[in-house]
């Protein structure tokens, strides 16, 4: 979270929004994704993509959108250039 703070995806409180609900993965999950889809950030998923790209325990998860996203083109690449 704290990368997509940097970034301007996420505000201060959205963090502490997501914060109140760290006892519950899904639930912070399914509000990081609803702010994430209803960020006025052009990149916001991208950027999501590269925190997670960074996160060591997060690896499998990168390598599956990796592995999707040879499977349906080069996604990441055409929208870094957007």
């Amino acid at each position: 979270m704290d990368f997509l703070l940097q970034e301007a995806v996420i505000g201060d409180d959205n963090v502490r929004a997501l914060q109140m609900t760290i006892n519950n993965p899904q639930q912070q999950c399914r509000e990081l994704m609803t702010l994430l889809h209803t960020s006025d950030h052009p990149q916001a998923f991208i950027q999501l993509y590269l925190a997670i790209k960074d996160d060591s325990h997060l690896q499998w998860l990168a390598e599956h959108i990796d592995k999707f996203n040879d499977q349906s083109g080069d996604l990441c690449t055409y929208y870094r250039k957007v």
